[in-house]
């Protein structure tokens, strides 16, 4: 039988990009809808989450973006003016 191993990973990091993903579906999703939030142990060690709103998403030409620190306020800026 095999060990269940404890996460791995920075807890404030992993908190942090969580919260960030709900705050921005929240924000961004139209009114009224919801947001989805799954967790799932496809096996043993392993989790996932699955994020998930009814918002237009980002453009293809933004998404390298996300993961630049300081996109954030570009990003939004070029939702909110579309």
């Amino acid at each position: 039988m095999q060990k269940e191993r404890a996460p791995v990973g920075e807890r404030e990091l992993l908190h942090g990009a969580l919260e960030n993903v709900v705050r921005n579906a929240i924000r961004f999703a139209p009114e009224g809808t919801d947001i989805e939030v799954h967790l799932s142990k496809p096996d043993v060690g392993l989790a996932r989450i699955v994020i998930a709103d009814r918002g237009s998403g980002v453009p293809e030409s933004q998404i390298a973006m996300l993961f630049d620190p300081f996109a954030g306020t570009r990003l939004e800026n070029n939702a909110l003016s579309s």
